[in-house]
């Protein structure tokens, strides 16, 4: 009886984090299958493509790849042959097969590739679940409310709210000691559901406890803030859409989390702010989350992540994809290269700085995930 029910708890935990661990993974190999798919499509060679981290367990060639299943299933990487040697005279069997030999929107499209093949995968998850039915996840009982940001002059502001907060109470009763849904906890925010011209909220900011007054000036209006709420979700059964009905909201779903997401972005570069940005172990935990209420929400998490990924490889950053199609397009302007100077500081200084940006992320997730 121990034995099994060790077991059942070992597994009940180490599937979602298996689940999420191979989601994430699948999201960045279908970013390099982007890169992969236009390299075949303008014949540019494409001598390793592997899925995974570490150690080769398995590998076999298919034409002029490798293609390689390493140790360690997160993420993966396709090798694109950028540049080739030269060829020994009377040789022209290999000229034309890297990407410098190919046009400039040739080029263009390789980059694109994996952003275009994210967006298809976030596109395809949000149509397939509206033609099956898009399940609705009802927040019914709620634990806390974790501010991510705070919109300027709005009421949420006024009040003294401040990104990193957690509301833990609400109308002098903490939210665990009541049965309050996400729904009925904004609308008392916002003076919908309630009758007098005023409430309290119980805010716990890093070591502290604080008690703020929300006045409202005028009801019904937006509280003005984002926020991760935390509690018991229970899904709702979603209305089954016909095919093409469901590609057209699965469409409309992509492209309003585009511009959603792709807003966030701009406006923590603006405000040159880290608040509301998660790392890579948060990016875990919202999966692992996602993977406990079930394969829908694990998948619908995936394809905002996937999401995500194609905006961050926009961002001109040397590193990314952003960064190479940067320089492609000015070569393609000034036709000549980049000197390999520049290319090489720009490089090294967006490594530095977004190596320290997941530093700082990192360790705040650690602070956020067990310490608080």
């Amino acid at each position: 009886m121990f034995f099994y029910n060790f077991f059942f708890s070992f597994v009940s935990k180490f599937l979602p984090l298996l689940q999420a661990i191979l989601g994430f993974s699948a999201v960045i190999i279908i970013h390099e299958c982007g890169h992969f798919f236009f390299c075949k499509v303008f014949g540019i060679d494409t001598p390793t493509f592997s899925v995974g981290m570490g150690p080769t367990i398995f590998q076999k060639k298919f034409g002029k790849t490798n293609f390689r299943l390493a140790a360690l299933p997160i993420g993966g990487s396709v090798e694109v042959l950028v540049e080739e040697k030269k060829p020994q005279e009377g040789d022209k069997q290999n000229i034309g097969h890297s990407l410098e030999s190919k046009p400039y929107w040739q080029k263009l499209l390789v980059m694109l590739g994996g952003i275009l093949f994210n967006l298809a995968f976030a596109l395809i998850v949000f149509s397939t679940l509206f033609w099956q039915g898009m399940p609705k996840m009802s927040l019914k009982k709620l634990k806390s409310v974790e501010v991510k940001e705070v919109i300027k002059n709005s009421a949420a502001q006024k009040t003294g709210l401040k990104s990193g907060d957690i509301i833990i109470g609400i109308q002098n009763k903490k939210l665990t000691s009541q049965e309050i849904s996400l729904e009925k906890f904004l609308g008392i925010l916002s003076g919908k559901s309630s009758k007098s011209s005023s409430t309290t909220i119980m805010v716990k900011r890093a070591s502290e406890s604080v008690t703020l007054k929300i006045i409202y000036p005028i009801k019904n209006k937006p509280f003005g803030f984002i926020c991760l709420p935390e509690g018991t979700y229970e899904q709702l059964p979603g209305k089954s859409l016909p095919f093409f009905t469901a590609i057209k909201k699965g469409l409309t779903m992509t492209v309003s989390q585009f511009l959603g997401i792709g807003k966030a972005i701009k406006s923590a570069l603006q405000s040159k702010s880290t608040q509301g940005l998660g790392g890579p172990l948060a990016i875990f935990s919202y999966s692992m989350k996602s993977a406990q209420r079930g394969m829908i929400a694990l998948f619908f998490f995936l394809a905002i992540l996937s999401i995500n990924l194609a905006l961050l490889n926009l961002l001109p950053f040397g590193i990314v994809d952003g960064g190479r199609i940067l320089f492609l397009t000015i070569e393609a302007v000034i036709r000549r290269p980049v000197p390999d100077i520049i290319q090489i500081a720009v490089n090294g200084f967006s490594f530095l700085a977004i190596s320290a940006l997941l530093l700082l992320l990192t360790y705040r997730d650690i602070i956020n995930i067990w310490f608080k």
